[in-house]
C-alpha cells in the first residue's frame, strides 16, 4: 500500500493519497461515537437512564457521520442506498439530544409514550421522501443527490428537491429548538439538584451545562457547514476535513461530560401524597427543634460532611426522617439550599486545615475536607466568599 502510494506520488498520480486521507479523518467522528456509545453504555450502573439514552445517541451520530462519509469519500454507488437513513438520522439526532436532556432533568427514563412526538415529524417526512425516491428516475434521483444539473427536471424530481429543502428548513429548527429548550430545562429544574447533591459541581449542573454549551458550538459548525452547501465541501478536502475533526472534538467533550453529569432532578421532590406542602412544613416545625439538633450533631461531631458524594438522601436516612422534612429544616432554620449547608461546614474544615497545616497542597486539602475535588474546592469557596483560592489563603494567613 505504502509503497504504490509513493509510486503514485513520484509518477504524478496524487488523487489517490488525499482521497485516502480524506477518508481517515471523515472516520474520526465515527470512531469517537461508537467508542463513547460502548463505553457508557459499560458505564450505565453509575450513570442511570440518561447515560443508557446517551450512549444511544452516541450510536445514532456514528451511523449519522458514517453516512455522510460515504457521500463525501465519495462512494457513489453506496451512498444513494444510504441518503435515506441519513436523512432520517439528521432529523431525528437533535430532537434526540433534546430528550437526553428531559431525562438529565425531568423524566425518568426514556419511553416511547412520553416521547414519541418529538420524533413524529422527522418519520412522517422521511416517509414522505422515502415515497418520492420509490418513484423517482435513479438517474436523475442520483443528480439530485449530488447537485449535478438537470435539463428538463421531472414533475418527481421537482418533489424531492422540495422535500430536501423542507427536510433542511425542518433540521434547522430541530438543532434551534433542541438548544433553547435544553436551557430551559436546565433552568428550570435546576435548583433542585442543589437541594440533593453536596458537590457544587453536580449541585450546579456544571457537566450537564458544559454539554449543552458543547452543543451549542456544534450547532454554530453544522450551521456554517449546511450553509455553505455539500457542493462546496466536496471540492474543498480541507474544509471539509477540519469540520470531520471539530465534530470529532465536540463529540468527544459530550461524552466525557455525558460521564460525570447526573440526574439534574434526582427524583427530589416532596413526597405529597394527600397533603398540601403547608401541612409538610407545619409538621417540620413540631419536630424541628429535634431535627435541628441532629443535623448540627451529625456534622460537627460525626463530619458527615467529610464524605464527598454526601447527598440528601444519606443524611435523611442518617437522621432517620424524610428528605422533604431535612430541606425543610435546612431552609427554615438556615436559609440554605442542602448544598451550600454541607459546604459551608467543609469550608469551615478547610479554614481549620490551613491553620493548623499551611504544608498541605490543594489536592490534599480538598480530598480531607469533603470537596471530592479541587475543582469542587475552589468553586465553593467562590459560591461561599466571592473570593477566589488564593485570595481566600491570602486571607486565613492574615487572620492567623
Amino acid at each position: 500500500m505504502v509503497a504504490t502510494l509513493i509510486q503514485n506520488t513520484t509518477t504524478g498520480n496524487i488523487l489517490e493519497f488525499p482521497k485516502l486521507v480524506k477518508i481517515g479523518f471523515l472516520l474520526v467522528p465515527v470512531v469517537v461515537s461508537l467508542i463513547w456509545a460502548v463505553k457508557l453504555r459499560q458505564n450505565r450502573s453509575e450513570g442511570g437512564a440518561p447515560q443508557r439514552f446517551l450512549s444511544k445517541f452516541m450510536t445514532v451520530a456514528g451511523m449519522l457521520f458514517f453516512c455522510q462519509l460515504l457521500y463525501y469519500a465519495p462512494v457513489p454507488v453506496l451512498f444513494p442506498w444510504f441518503d435515506l437513513p441519513l436523512t432520517f438520522l439528521g432529523l431525528i439526532i437533535f430532537p434526540l439530544y433534546y430528550i437526553y436532556f428531559r431525562i438529565l432533568t425531568v423524566d425518568e427514563k426514556f419511553s416511547f409514550r412520553a416521547h414519541a412526538r418529538y420524533l413524529v415529524l422527522p418519520v412522517v417526512i422521511v416517509s414522505i421522501y422515502a415515497i418520492g425516491m420509490f418513484f423517482a428516475d435513479k438517474e436523475e434521483y442520483s443528480n439530485i443527490l449530488y447537485n449535478h444539473p438537470i435539463e428538463n427536471m421531472s414533475k418527481n424530481g421537482r418533489f424531492l428537491k422540495m422535500v430536501r429543502l423542507i427536510i433542511m428548513i425542518i433540521f434547522f429548527l430541530k438543532l434551534i429548538l433542541a438548544v433553547l429548550g435544553n436551557q430551559m430545562l436546565l433552568k428550570r429544574s435546576g435548583n433542585r439538584a442543589a437541594q440533593y447533591y453536596s458537590d457544587i459541581n453536580d449541585a450546579e449542573n456544571s457537566y450537564s451545562r458544559s454539554i449543552n454549551r458543547t452543543m451549542i458550538i456544534a450547532v454554530i459548525i453544522s450551521l456554517v457547514f449546511n450553509s455553505v452547501g455539500r457542493s462546496f465541501l466536496v471540492s474543498n478536502h480541507l474544509v471539509l476535513v477540519a469540520g470531520a475533526m471539530l465534530f470529532s472534538i465536540t463529540l468527544y467533550i459530550i461524552g466525557k461530560q455525558g460521564v460525570k453529569a447526573k440526574l439534574v432532578n434526582p427524583g427530589f421532590s416532596f413526597d405529597i401524597t394527600n397533603q398540601s406542602t403547608d401541612q409538610w412544613e407545619k409538621k417540620a416545625l413540631i419536630s424541628g427543634e429535634r431535627l435541628h439538633q441532629q443535623l448540627l450533631f451529625e456534622f460537627e461531631h460525626n463530619k458527615i460532611h467529610l464524605k464527598p458524594e454526601l447527598s440528601i438522601i444519606d443524611l435523611s436516612k442518617i437522621i432517620g426522617t424524610n428528605r422533604s422534612y431535612v430541606s425543610i429544616i435546612i431552609n427554615q432554620n438556615f436559609n440554605q439550599n442542602f448544598c451550600t449547608f454541607v459546604n459551608g461546614f467543609r469550608i469551615r474544615e478547610l479554614e481549620k486545615m490551613m491553620t493548623e497545616n499551611t504544608g498541605s497542597s490543594t489536592e490534599e486539602l480538598a480530598e480531607s475536607c469533603g470537596f471530592g475535588s479541587t475543582k469542587s474546592l475552589k468553586r465553593a469557596i467562590r459560591v461561599k466568599t466571592g473570593l477566589s483560592f488564593p485570595q481566600f489563603k491570602k486571607q486565613i494567613a492574615d487572620f492567623k
